[in-house]
């Protein structure tokens, strides 16, 4: 549940925002919805057969703020606090940050939920670099990870070789479609075909970048 609170609060956050709702109304709904998945076991109603899991939350969540009220008037309550650590301020900086469009609250849940799992993806390999000693080498590599940047720049910062430097980020690149690959089937049912769901996150990143 930790991990399912963690690459999915932003998107729902980011869904409520669209729709309208204010900064904390969205906060309280989404954590509050999560204590509902959890205490109620809904997860098991998620049909692999009938759409993608983020689909299933989204269903979910609009039938939880449905019935919100009969929800947090049940009997059974969860323990006080929140489930998840919902950083709210910096989600309201991503979300002001977003660019204007026309896209549907549907259509930019798609989008936010692939940037969030390409952004977990790079934190866990910061993570990893940094408790080898290597951040700040990870932080100069990251952009020639998308063939952005150069490599002699970054080469003249830490005293190497050009080809040492290409040979680094080629074993970066590498361990970053692992821990990518491992945080995109992290979201799926057990036997769904990861390299397609790669494939429409990959997608939907050039979709809306391009709108």
């Amino acid at each position: 549940m930790a991990e399912l609170c963690a690459a999915y609060w932003y998107p729902l956050y980011a869904y409520l925002r669209r729709h309208g709702r204010e900064p904390a109304d969205a906060e309280d709904a989404v954590q509050g919805f999560f204590a509902w998945l959890l205490e109620s076991n809904a997860v098991r109603y998620a049909d692999p057969g009938r759409g993608r899991f983020r689909c299933f939350l989204v269903t979910a969540l609009n039938q939880y703020l449905a019935r919100r009220r009969e929800y947090e008037s049940a009997e059974k309550r969860t323990p006080p606090g929140p489930l998840v650590s919902i950083d709210a301020a910096a989600g309201e900086d991503w979300f002001s940050n977003e660019p204007a469009d026309d896209r549907t609250p549907d259509m930019a849940f798609e989008y936010t939920w692939a940037v969030s799992v390409v952004r977990h993806a790079l934190d866990r390999l910061r993570a990893e670099q940094a408790a080898a000693g290597k951040e700040g080498q990870f932080d100069a590599y990251q952009g020639l990870l998308t063939g952005q940047g150069e490599t002699t720049a970054v080469a003249a910062k830490f005293g190497m070789n050009e080809g040492a430097v290409r040979v680094a980020v080629h074993r970066l690149r590498k361990r970053y479609a692992e821990v990518l690959q491992e945080e995109v089937a992290a979201t799926l049912e057990e036997g769904d075909d990861v390299n397609a769901e790669l494939q429409h996150l990959i997608a939907t990143l050039e979709l809306g970048r391009r709108l």
